[in-house]
């Protein structure tokens, strides 16, 4: 046990009256008997110690392998998502090659058995029916934008006329006082 020793209200120890011990005497070094029992006072706190590092160490290694789950399987569904567009894409390219050959084949009986008018026919009208989509696109994409500045700059133009009614308010009311 660790022994306590009452002190004065002057805050001195009573027993501080007697001599100090020299640094050679016995007295003066700490004895086993008192080491042993603040030791034993200090043995739960290493066991709640080594539990406290012991439980942290579990959580970082959750949190890290919860981490490194949730990166994987990110990563996995995006796998799996651009296989199913790769596949759904290359089925999309079959069937466009499919009616392109169905029309050029089309056009090439319309002009007396003449393959490459068929083709040549066909391709103008894929890259002009293209041109016609980016066109429209375009216009449409140029518009929106438009629209959203357009009000925006109205929304600003709106409160700089409410903010000078305010100020012409308040200017003619203090011009009548």
């Amino acid at each position: 046990m660790i022994s306590v020793h009452r002190q004065t209200r002057t805050g001195a120890d009573p027993s501080a009256s007697r001599a100090a011990p020299s640094s050679d005497s016995p007295e003066a070094a700490p004895s086993a008997a008192t080491e042993e029992p603040l030791a034993s006072l200090l043995d739960p706190l290493k066991a709640d110690l080594a539990d406290l590092s012991l439980s942290a160490a579990h959580y970082v290694s959750a949190t890290r392998d919860l981490i490194v789950s949730k990166v994987r399987s990110t990563f996995l569904e995006l796998a799996a998502l651009l296989a199913g567009a790769c596949i759904l894409l290359s089925a999309v390219v079959t069937a466009v090659v499919f009616i392109l050959q169905g029309i050029s084949l089309l056009l090439t009986d319309a002009f007396g058995g003449r393959l490459w008018a068929g083709q040549l026919l066909t391709g103008t009208l894929v890259l002009m029916a293209c041109g016609l989509v980016a066109i429209v696109l375009t216009q449409g994409w140029n518009r929106n934008w438009h629209q959203r500045v357009m009000a925006k700059y109205g929304y600003y133009k709106q409160r700089e006329r409410a903010a000078t009614a305010r100020n012409e308010r308040r200017a003619a009311q203090s011009n009548q006082q």
